[in-house]
């Protein structure tokens, strides 16, 4: 088990590199000092691609996962690698799952298939009801609920789902101690009240920027079974979140509130039309009440856990050797060279 160390969270920082990519870099680095020797150039071979980056300090970035990693154990951030049994493994089978997860909370058990409830932060009034209500059917049913703490459709999941004392999960598009709105900070702290969690791929202190919450999508769509779109027009970021669900082989549906007329929900309508399912409750979820997912959950089965995909760990393993024997050829040429 590799442990958590600065070098591993400088890996971390790393953006232009996908999942498999930092793994193959930690298995070939190491150490602060194998870190250090690292440039544009080696980082490109044991991706295997070229590398779009304008600058690479590796000082830098291992001052700032120091950094990282104070922050976390000052504030009772855990950090969740990709290999580690706590981490989501629905979300580690997906390409190019985040590397690593910042958790405040406790995340939903692996074996309980999470719903994602999500829309436009510009809902209708009757979108709003809805979504607080369906929230709160959701947990009545033992179905943990996930969503973005934004505002509109995701606040009213979240609260629907505590209002219930059920289990729900914010993914952020910002660090973990960055909450985004502001105005949802007292949210955050019942969810967390109530055994819930906060989750991030991004470094303590990271702004909540624009591009970010595409990608936090992803891990929204991820973590989760069924994915729910309540209202969203034409142009929505929630829309990006049913195409990621669609990719991941997730199972899109689309609340009745979504299928009426007007420009607030031209975007689900249209789904709808496409052929994603028209849900009311929890229980339209399951196609089939006899379905043997929704009997072992509500038989309190725990059994059957996910297996990881193989593809994610062999990414770039013989190219990291490549570079761990480079690294250590620099090393040993430098120690020459200077009479150690």
């Amino acid at each position: 088990m590799t442990p958590i160390t600065p070098v591993f969270l400088a890996v971390h920082r790393i953006t232009s590199l996908r999942c498999g990519e930092k793994e193959a870099v930690l298995t070939a680095v190491r150490t602060e000092s194998g870190f250090s020797m690292l440039d544009k150039d080696r980082l490109s071979r044991v991706a295997g691609r070229g590398l779009k980056i304008r600058s690479f300090d590796p000082a830098a970035l291992l001052r700032a996962g120091e950094q990282d990693l104070r922050i976390c154990e000052t504030r009772g951030i855990r950090i969740l690698p990709v290999w580690s049994t706590g981490y989501p493994p629905l979300l580690r089978e997906t390409f190019d799952p985040p590397f690593l997860l910042f958790v405040r909370g406790e995340i939903a058990p692996p074996d309980a298939p999470q719903c994602a409830v999500v829309g436009t932060r510009h809902p209708s009034e009757a979108a709003r009801r809805e979504a607080r209500r369906f929230a709160s059917d959701l947990a009545g049913h033992g179905i943990p609920v996930v969503s973005g703490l934004a505002a509109g459709i995701d606040g009213e999941a979240h609260r629907g789902a505590v209002d219930a004392c059920g289990h729900t999960t914010a993914v952020l598009g910002s660090g973990i101690d960055t909450l985004y709105p502001a105005s949802h900070r007292s949210l955050a702290g019942r969810m967390l009240e109530s055994d819930g969690a906060i989750v991030s791929e991004y470094p303590p202190g990271t702004p909540p920027l624009k591009h970010h919450f595409p990608q936090r999508n992803r891990i929204i769509s991820g973590l989760s079974r069924w994915v729910v779109l309540m209202e969203a027009p034409e142009h929505s970021g929630a829309l990006i979140t049913a195409d990621y669900a669609l990719d991941q082989g997730r199972e899109l549906c689309v609340h009745s509130v979504g299928v009426s007329a007007g420009p607030a929900a031209a975007g689900t309508r249209a789904l709808s039309d496409e052929g994603a399912r028209i849900v009311a409750g929890a229980s339209d979820l399951y196609e089939d009440p006899a379905d043997s997912a929704y009997a072992e959950h509500a038989a309190g089965n725990r059994g059957g856990s996910v297996r990881p995909a193989h593809s994610r760990a062999d990414i770039g393993t013989l190219l990291a050797r490549s570079l761990q024997h480079e690294l250590a050829l620099t090393h040993n040429q430098g120690s020459t060279l200077h009479g150690n």
